[in-house]
């Protein structure tokens, strides 16, 4: 039957019984006895509190004060430094390793407290991630290590290193092998350090391991163009996207950079054109719910899939064909295959891009012949600049612990690694270690590698450190710290350079490996290249195109180099600003400002704080103890910047290489029959935890998943179709079994996506119960690791195995049941049926064939693509019940415009492109930093008091019917969408009208304000919110016992990160977003001290900075060509239920899918195609 209207439902509960959850907004029940404790009832909130729960004068100030390091020391602020101008923040370039890209790191004080993206980073264009965000949490960690340690008690680094250097000496000298297990190394000079290490200690051989492993595509590349390389993928240079179970939005590779090219191709706001994307997955990914085509897969099938589009695509070039596929399931028909080697091949020659995320390298040697033969090479596909991260090998891993088991290493120094936990055989690693004479780990906490090792000498964290990084080819990243270590720590790179006698610092080595390698010598010229390339926090051989754009935006360009100059001062260069501190043959170095904000978005409040260093006000928060330059025979370590991998792939290889096909197929074809009947098992990352690494970062584990919406566990995502029929349900426990090996009491949760016959469980979690991650990660989750597949070299994240059911009743917190929009059932029923755009609706979709066709149609009435025309402008699918509110006029609020002269220059606003936005939760962790967020825990999110002021809303799409239709709302396969939902800023706000005690009220720019210490908590604010983005504070989450994973408010050093410029809510205080008030006064602040007005851009809002895809942009509606206008304007904006007449401050574009196969287009959009074209 035909289906006349559309349904998105948040979860399968609220598809199947509305009713159950809609009244349950405010949860009844405590977590646990002695939460309520006296003086809990004390709802004041001040600046005073703020700085009594920050603890600085014991905690905070003095702990950094006490520190001591050979390399920097911090300033105790017990009298103010005259370079520290109070109240002032400062940004320091550096570079976020576990992401890939370049950071400014914010400090107030002497304390990094907020990491924002740097736009001269030509990777990531000014993105970041949401593990990035919270990374500066993990600095003020306490499960980290104090010192080092030996035999599990604390010792001296004196007597480590002797006990370390002696052992190594001794073994050396008796033939003895020593290793070095490292993960992947991008650092030029740590590269450089380890080879001075070998020349001490003749014979080290040095092994990398990566516990998500790429080997694979090295592997096919070496096989296919003789060179083991990962190259460079552009996606803003497709025209056609297909990806096989690659979640390169998500977790992939580089997603903060693929997700910045994405979105360049994938927005229609100003643009007709928008690049087709298919996934083929068995788990639904954040790339997949963005797909325009979606073909849920098993990973068995995958390799075949490919095997059938390459033998389309050389028929199509006259080449010849391998082996015969066969069939797939119902979703991958054979019509589809044939639709995707269409669409591939008419975007040939450099418009198409085909990606593969698995980890066998046949399926990757198959995806490299299908680039081939579309001619992506030197395009999408870039094989001379290669990606140096990912450079961990299981055959060299296999072959160390097959040699440490046999006696033949005596000495192993591991860093940067955790086989004992993350290694699929585990055990016989650690059979394996324990025969091993000397062993050493630099991690930076008793984690569960470090517990079973002799020596722990722990590491720095990175914002404690100087490095380098070479992420790609021709690209150099610097690290500096930000702080004086916090600990009794030392980094790793000094250890190693000890251990390997060599008498220079790590960062003079450094400036001998830039000095050697550069290309500007050792005088004058260095110098300035040097504190460029600090100032900027990077180097770009050929020069950096980014840096004249980004001045460009900025109109004071005499002030920038001011900027630039001044800040380059002060740091050991200019001697009249060294201090010293111990003696004449020591001085003091701060570390180098940044100053290139986000101004590729419009952004100057980063940039233009610099131009305070100009008066001498910079951030002196650490400073630099000057070590001689080491002698020439250190520096004489010849290790080239640019060969932390195998080199360069010539243009002339890419039809070179010994790839049989017929082999290749036959196997590929041979792994789908071979499977048919197996319940087939994904291991994938999630995009806060990622492979476990930050599992005791509360903000992370407290962060909704992107499509699950689940906190605090991993569970095992099943097929709702499936679970149906055989009788499965929500928490069941049920225990996995594959490659010999089985894991106990995992949860079941039943997931729209997942494709029956599979299941898909997260990595990263399962940490043991002894304090060796910390205290938040103890106990969460399973560890899974121990089912990966490891075989022909290569490790397999996807396997074969079975599970039963064991048990049931285990709660998760699920988050998308919360918080659900009220939407008055009347209202519904005011629209035409078959429209598809209803007023209404909460979210929206178009397809872009009649976005086009009403374009072309409306061009006469408007400008650009129906930019500039008011709210009049003709939007997408306009209808009868789409035309401007013609009950506008009946409002019981005041028209604030003549009132007291309300908006007269400003009026506050944002915009969200939800074709953009991936859901990747990046905004949702920096408005948490940026705004002193409490973690709750998870018994406190299970009754919905979670206390995020920005949500992302994940609604799946299926199409209303009767009861015989049921199994259409069970699909395995329904569209998704992602709506990022904040305080809508309401010129008609519900909420401001029923408070009691006027703690809510309308600023004259339009911000719903919300006063603290006026509020009594009655919560009529939230039941009167429409769109539940108002969030209550049921206890107090600082200084309290109950909650003690929130370390951020309920340990001294925890304090350390929160943000001074906004304060810490009391119990009982209702709270949301503000637009980030704080940047906004800020801003004006600046622009009055420059005598001028607020420009676009000037204000740059947390969840805007920080979002990848620059899918929110904020700003001033009253200014025309303010880019939020200019969205607000256009003929895909809207407002969320928009006939409440709450008249929002938020504005939505709408979905717009490129459908290109006609049976994939849902039949009301077809309807409105039709209609579109003949109205």
């Amino acid at each position: 039957m035909e289906h006349n209207n559309r349904r998105y439902f948040k979860s399968l509960e609220e598809l199947n019984s509305p009713a159950s959850i809609q009244p349950k907004e405010f949860e009844s029940g405590t977590p646990g006895k002695n939460v309520v404790e006296e003086g809990d009832f004390d709802l004041k909130s001040s600046r005073r509190d703020f700085l009594k729960y920050m603890g600085f004068g014991i905690s905070a100030a003095t702990l950094a004060a006490c520190t001591k390091t050979p390399v920097k020391k911090a300033i105790p602020y017990v009298e103010k430094p005259h370079e520290v101008d109070p109240g002032v923040p400062n940004y320091y370039a550096s570079y976020y390793q576990d992401g890939g890209y370049g950071v400014l790191v914010k400090t107030r004080e002497g304390r990094p407290i907020k990491i924002e993206g740097n736009d001269l980073d030509p990777l990531s264009l000014g993105a970041t991630t949401a593990a990035g965000q919270a990374s500066v949490l993990s600095l003020y960690d306490e499960g980290r290590l104090h010192g080092p340690m030996k035999d599990g008690v604390e010792t001296t680094w004196e007597d480590l290193d002797k006990d370390v250097y002696s052992g190594l000496r001794n073994i050396t000298r008796a033939g003895g092998g020593v290793a070095i297990l490292s993960g992947s190394i991008d650092s030029p000079s740590t590269q450089r350090a380890i080879a001075k290490f070998k020349e001490t200690h003749p014979g080290t051989r040095h092994v990398q391991y990566d516990a998500v492993s790429y080997s694979g595509i090295r592997d096919a590349y070496r096989d296919s163009m003789g060179k083991g390389i990962i190259p460079s993928h552009d996606f803003s240079k497709a025209e056609t996207i297909v990806s096989f179970n690659a979640d390169f939005l998500g977790t992939w590779l580089s997603p903060v950079i693929f997700t910045k090219q994405y979105s360049q191709v994938r927005d229609v706001t100003m643009s007709d054109d928008m690049a087709y994307h298919v996934q083929f997955e068995s788990h639904l990914s954040l790339s997949g719910s963005k797909a325009d085509l979606r073909i849920p897969t098993k990973p068995s099938e995958q390799g075949a899939a490919m095997v059938a589009i390459y033998n389309e695509l050389a028929s199509k070039a006259g080449q010849a064909t391998y082996g015969n596929p066969g069939s797939f399931n119902s979703y991958c028909s054979p019509e589809k295959i044939k639709h995707v080697a269409d669409e591939l091949w008419n975007s040939r020659n450099g418009k198409a891009i085909v990606v593969c995320g698995s980890n066998d390298s046949k399926q990757q040697a198959i995806c490299i012949e299908i680039n081939k033969l579309l001619g992506s090479y030197g395009s999408t596909v870039d094989i001379k600049k290669t990606v140096n991260m990912f450079q961990g090998n299981e055959r060299d891993t296999a072959n160390l612990i097959k040699d440490m088991k046999s006696g033949s290493i005596k000495a192993l120094i591991i860093y940067g690694a955790n086989p004992s936990y993350n290694y699929p055989d585990a055990a016989a690693f650690n059979e394996a270690l324990g025969k091993v004479e000397l062993t050493v780990s630099l991690s930076d906490r008793l984690d569960e590698t470090a517990m079973n090792v002799r020596y722990v000498a722990p590491d720095h964290h990175w914002l404690e450190s100087w490095n380098d990084h070479n992420p790609v080819t021709g690209q150099y990243n610097l690290s500096q710290p930000t702080i004086s270590n916090i600990y009794n720590t030392r980094q790793a790179q000094e250890s190693i350079l000890s251990w390997g006698k060599s008498t220079s610092s790590y960062y003079d080595f450094i400036r001998e490996t830039w000095m050697m390698y550069g290309g500007h010598g050792s005088g004058a010229g260095f110098e300035k290249f040097w504190k460029e390339s600090l100032h900027d926090g990077l180097s770009v051989e050929g020069g950096n195109p980014l840096k004249k754009h980004v001045d460009s935006h900025h109109d004071h360009g005499a002030d920038t180099h001011a900027a630039h100059e001044g800040a380059n001062n002060g740091h050991g260069i200019d001697q009249d600003t060294i201090t010293h501190v111990e003696s004449d043959t020591t001085v003091q170095r701060v570390g180098i400002l940044a100053a290139a904000g986000n101004t590729l978005r419009g952004d100057r409040s980063i940039r233009e704080s610099v131009r305070d260093v100009v008066h001498g006000q910079e951030n002196v928060n650490t400073t630099v103890t000057e070590t001689p330059v080491s002698s020439a025979s250190e520096a004489s370590t010849e290790v080239p910047m640019d060969a932390v991998t195998e080199g360069e792939a010539s243009s002339a290889q890419i039809n070179g290489g010994s790839v049989d096909l017929t082999a290749l197929s036959s196997a590929l074809i041979s792994a789908k029959n071979n499977a048919k009947g197996q319940v087939e098992i994904t291991l994938y990352q999630k995009t806060g935890i990622m492979d476990g690494k930050f599992s005791n970062n509360p903000w992370l584990l407290e962060l909704p998943d992107s499509v699950s919406k689940i906190s605090w566990d991993n569970y095992a995502c099943v097929s709702p179709v499936w679970a149906s029929e055989n009788g499965y349900e929500d928490g069941d426990l049920i225990t996995v079994s594959a490659n010999g090996k089985s894991i106990a009491e995992i949860p079941v949760l039943l997931m729209p996506g997942q494709l029956s016959g599979t299941i898909s469980i997260a990595l990263g979690y399962g940490r043991a119960m002894d304090d060796t991650a910390g205290r938040v990660a103890n106990g969460i989750g399973k560890n899974v690791y121990p089912l990966i597949l490891t075989g022909d070299n290569n490790i397999y994240q996807s396997v074969s195995g079975s599970f039963e059911k064991t048990g049931s009743g285990y709660p998760l917190a699920k988050t998308q049941t919360h918080h659900h929009i009220q939407i008055p059932a009347g209202l519904q029923k005011q629209d035409r049926p078959s429209t598809v755009q209803r007023k209404g609706d909460i979210v929206k979709e178009a397809t872009l064939g009649a976005l086009v066709t009403h374009r072309h149609d409306n061009h006469h009435d408007t400008d650009d693509h129906g930019h500039g025309h008011g709210e009049h402008v003709n939007k997408v699918y306009a209808g009868e019940g789409d035309q401007p509110n013609k009950f506008k006029h009946l409002n019981i609020y005041p028209d604030w415009r003549e009132t007291n002269n309300f908006y007269k220059a400003i009026h506050w606003g944002m915009s969200v492109n939800l074709n953009t936005c991936t859901g990747c939760n990046a905004c949702v962790i920096a408005c948490q930093s940026e705004n002193n967020i409490p973690v709750v825990g998870k018994d406190e999110v299970m009754r919905r008091r979670e206390l995020h002021w920005i949500r992302i809303d994940r609604y799946f799409q299926t199409v209303e019917g009767t009861e015989e239709d049921r199994p259409l709302l069970y699909d395995d396969n329904p569209k998704v969408m992602f709506q990022p939902l904040m305080c809508q800023h309401c010129d008609n706000a519900p909420c401001e009208n029923v408070c009691p005690v006027n703690a809510i009220n309308h600023s004259s720019e339009g911000i719903n304000q919300q006063i603290y210490n006026r509020c009594m908590g009655t919560r009529y604010c939230a039941n009167n919110c429409p769109y539940k983005v108002r969030r209550f504070n049921w206890f107090a989450y600082y200084d309290n016992e109950e909650f003690n994973y929130n370390f951020t408010m309920n340990s001294g050093l925890g304090r350390m990160v929160l943000n001074p410029d906004v304060t810490v809510r009391a119990r009982g205080v209702m709270e949301k977003c503000n637009f980030c008030t704080q940047r906004i006064q800020a801003a004006k602040l600046r622009a009055k001290t420059e005598n001028r007005g607020l420009r676009d851009g000037d204000v740059v809002t947390a969840c805007q900075q920080a979002c990848p895809a620059n899918a929110i942009q904020f700003g001033n509606t009253n200014d025309p060509e303010a880019v939020v206008s200019k969205v607000k304007q256009g003929d895909l904006s809207y407002r969320i239920v928009e006939l409440l007449n709450t008249d929002n401050s938020v504005y939505y574009t709408t979905q717009v899918r490129n459908y290109k196969l006609e049976s994939e287009i849902p039949v009301i959009m077809r309807e409105q195609e039709t209609e579109e074209a003949h109205s």
